[in-house]
């Protein structure tokens, strides 16, 4: 199987692709510059006001909708 059968070749395509893929992501953030600010990172607590009321809503209806036993 070539290449993939070797361990250390293994991890040095899995550096080099984190590498790739770090920086890529830099070169995102710093074209990006100030507008970074407008769109949503993953792992943010920032939640528009109107998608918490739909799921205090949804789990309110959840709450009065019991099935019988």
């Amino acid at each position: 199987m070539g290449d993939f059968d070797d361990p250390e070749e293994i991890a040095r395509l899995q550096a080099d692709v984190l590498r790739g893929l770090k920086d890529f992501e830099f070169a995102l953030r710093r074209n990006l510059g100030e507008q970074i600010e407008r769109f949503f990172l993953s792992g943010s607590d920032d939640v528009p006001e109107e998608y918490r009321e739909l799921v205090e809503a949804y789990y309110r209806a959840l709450s009065e909708d019991r099935p019988p036993r």
